[in-house]
């Protein structure tokens, strides 16, 4: 399912929830525009919220490094990384950098790796 039908169908599914049985096409596109607007609004917040470190570190846990490991690339401090992956779940409401990185992926801001 591509991202438009995925849209189209969560628009019909929010119709029929607020009380519309059978929704018509200017419904669908008008709930489509809005949801589309809202995960652009979504994903422009969380592009401007993390500073280019923070992306760096929250790439590299997404990668499966340790602190560390993740210190060692970057040239900074393990202490340092610590403070970034701690404004990092602050920023994304996140109580671990796994569920941040899980957020990241949400959003779309980072893609899963595909094993081959």
């Amino acid at each position: 399912m591509d991202k438009t039908q995925a849209i189209n169908e969560l628009a019909v599914k929010f119709l029929k929830a607020v009380g519309k049985r059978k929704p018509n096409q200017t419904h669908i596109e008008l709930t489509r525009k809005l949801l589309l607007t809202a995960v652009v609004q979504e994903q422009l917040y969380f592009d401007e919220q993390l500073t280019e470190q923070e992306s760096n570190c929250l790439l590299l846990a997404a990668k499966g490094l340790s602190l560390d490991e993740t210190a060692t690339v970057l040239n900074i401090t393990s202490k340092t990384v610590e403070v970034h992956c701690r404004n990092i779940m602050e920023k994304l409401s996140s109580s671990n950098i796994t569920q941040a990185v899980f957020e990241a992926i949400r959003f779309g801001y980072i893609q899963p790796e595909s094993k081959k």
